[in-house]
């Protein structure tokens, strides 16, 4: 790994810890399971199965297919963690910070705590810094307005009230 260019290709996956205990035990459970559904294939094979026509192992292969895949996106999810922490600084909204806002024609303000992708909905108000609401918020200042563009088309701006220290952990 000695080649500068590679390194930087290296890109971690950034979560908080509870998101990665999280994932951690969804791993040992997704490795129980795979291990249930490759029993099943034997069983539904049995001794004397024509495996040619039996909807049973079909099935059981399938579920191996689904539980294997399923296996790989969570190893995959905790490689490369870097753990967030809470933000300290709020001068400019960044990653782990929690930010008050006011969404336009909205009379009640908001609150969200921006974090990494595995993170966003895990806790009431835990947004993805990837999301468009996320990454519009990323580098403003108090009394700031941002916009993002809405999936049914449109534009939503959105004003920084308050930035704060990240309130998670």
């Amino acid at each position: 790994m000695g080649n500068p260019e590679r390194r930087n290709m290296i890109r971690s996956n950034i979560m908080t810890a509870y998101t990665k205990a999280a994932l951690e035990e969804a791993l040992k459970q997704a490795r129980r399971e795979l291990n249930n559904a490759s029993l099943a294939i034997g069983e539904a094979a049995g001794r004397e199965s024509d495996w040619h026509d039996n909807a049973a192992f079909d099935y059981a292969n399938m579920e191996f297919d689904l539980k294997s895949a399923s296996l790989a996106s969570l190893t995959r999810k905790l490689q490369n963690v870097e753990i967030i922490t809470p933000r300290k600084q709020t001068d400019l909204v960044g990653i782990g910070n929690t930010v008050i806002v006011k969404f336009e024609n909205e009379i009640d303000k908001e609150r969200f705590t921006i974090l990494g992708p595995d993170d966003s909905g895990r806790k009431a108000g835990w947004l993805s810094c990837f999301s468009p609401l996320g990454a519009s918020l990323i580098g403003r200042s108090e009394g700031e307005t941002a916009e993002y563009s809405l999936e049914q088309g449109g534009i939503q701006k959105v004003k920084v009230i308050k930035i704060l220290r990240g309130d998670f952990e």
